[in-house]
């Protein structure tokens, strides 16, 4: 009798450890992502953060501001000449005596070349100004991929957690079986029982070192997920153990627009190709300038001349002040700079069209790129949520079984870890795909702010 119940005792024991395994597999199955909103208003916002604070961002735009200044400043006429002369002994004329001289002189640039040079200052701002979205868009990027790292890591140290968790339902059902291990009727007693014993020892064991392993993955995945917050903080301009509230969801992120359309829109929409595309014509507008430049400058102007009275003129002019308008024009004579100006311009933007085109080339691999990768990372969602979803079921029967005869074990072990490895390749494949959708709405500028 104290046999039986014994043995019935260990059997609910063993039946609880069972049913708590059984609920621990029945929850990772039923882990439904319910928090993508809110994850995703957490990033909008982090983004309107790092759009606010980012030092290198702010840099491009005070560069796209100080290039608006130039504007007015290229539209601008020269700056007009003044000269003051004086007489140490005056000079005799007619109506009298000539003492000082004031005069002032205004030159015009050729019709069109204060135009050309305003058209010139605001194709490079345009491309300052686009040079500030590809900083935006870049810096988007690296704060979306560094918050699916950090989500990445949440989720591996969540899984690795569970399986400790599972393990040491394991240790603890190994444990029962250790204590109190089953004699074979063909086997003499004392034999079976030391085998038995020893066989128990070695499962404990092993099930410790799994345990201990996974404790240290948790260890080194909490390290790795400091790095990556102090890099997220950088991005944001804020101290590196600033707290990151991190979702607990990790869902595939829709793609900004249908694949075809995004192949389109980078032509249409990248701000390198904006950046190229303004400086070319930035050399258009030069090579019109030069042109312009070569042509004569018209001058206006006027002299003024202070006359003293001198006594015993009888000239009813004697002592009247003279004015003399002035006109002057420039020679540009000297034709080599200019041509060598426009020549510069329009090699310039020969060089400007090859690389729009070279660029172009590259963007179209890139987006081939984004394909490729696109398509292996949903590949592999689908592959591993299944493999893990299978290799959890087979847990779960391989489990009963073990229950039930205590054989098995070895692969109950080895399946479990099949589970972790195949969950960290599931959240692995959706960071991917999450990455390459932000590369894409990098590729077409698709930013919000």
């Amino acid at each position: 009798m104290f046999l039986e119940g014994r043995r019935i005792e260990k059997e609910k024991k063993m039946t609880n450890i069972k049913q708590y395994i059984s609920f621990c597999f029945l929850l990772g199955l039923l882990v439904i992502p319910s928090m993508s909103l809110i994850a995703q208003d957490s990033l909008e916002k982090y983004l309107e953060t790092a759009a606010a604070n980012n030092p290198e961002l702010k840099a491009a735009y005070n560069r796209y501001l100080a290039a608006l200044e130039k504007i007015p400043q290229a539209g601008s006429l020269p700056d007009p000449q003044a000269s003051f002369g004086y007489f140490i002994k005056p000079m005799q004329l007619p109506a009298g005596n000539r003492i000082a001289n004031f005069q002032i002189m205004q030159m015009f640039p050729w019709f069109g070349t204060l135009k050309a040079g305003k058209d010139e200052a605001s194709a490079i701002a345009k491309a300052k100004y686009e040079a500030f979205n590809a900083a935006k868009s870049e810096l988007f990027y690296k704060v979306k991929s560094s918050w699916y790292q950090l989500m990445k890591f949440d989720r591996e140290i969540k899984l690795v957690s569970e399986n400790i968790e599972m393990l040491e339902s394991i240790e603890q059902l190994v444990l029962v079986k250790f204590q109190s291990p089953v004699s074979d009727k063909s086997t003499p007693p004392m034999s079976s029982d030391m085998k038995g014993t020893q066989t128990g020892l070695q499962d404990v064991l092993h099930v410790r070192m799994e345990i201990l392993e996974q404790e240290n993955r948790i260890a080194l995945l909490s390290d790795q997920r400091e790095t990556e917050e102090a890099t997220f903080n950088a991005l944001l301009n804020r101290s590196p153990e600033t707290d990151i509230q991190i979702s607990d969801s990790l869902v595939k992120k829709p793609l900004p627009a249908d694949r075809m359309a995004i192949g389109d829109s980078i032509l249409h929409n990248n701000t390198m190709l904006a950046i190229l595309e303004n400086e070319t014509d930035k050399y258009m507008f030069t090579e019109e300038k030069a042109k312009k430049m070569g042509l004569p400058m018209v001058g206006i102007g006027l002299d003024y001349m202070l006359i003293q009275e001198r006594s015993g003129n009888t000239s009813v002019m004697n002592g009247n002040d003279m004015f003399m308008p002035m006109v002057s024009i420039s020679l540009p004579i000297y034709r080599k700079k200019y041509n060598a100006m426009q020549k510069e311009a329009r090699l310039m933007q020969d060089a400007g069209k090859h690389q729009i085109i070279d660029l172009k080339n590259n963007l179209m691999v890139q987006y081939r790129q984004f394909v490729q990768n696109l398509d292996d990372a949903e590949r592999r969602i689908a592959l591993y949520e299944e493999q893990e979803d299978l290799a959890r079921r087979t847990t779960e029967l391989l489990l009963s079984g073990f229950t039930t005869t205590g054989n098995g074990y070895e692969e109950v072990l080895r399946m479990q870890l099949k589970v972790l490895d195949y969950g960290f390749k599931h959240i692995e494949a959706i960071v991917d795909y999450n990455t390459s959708v932000a590369m894409a709405e990098m590729l077409i500028n698709s930013v919000k702010f």
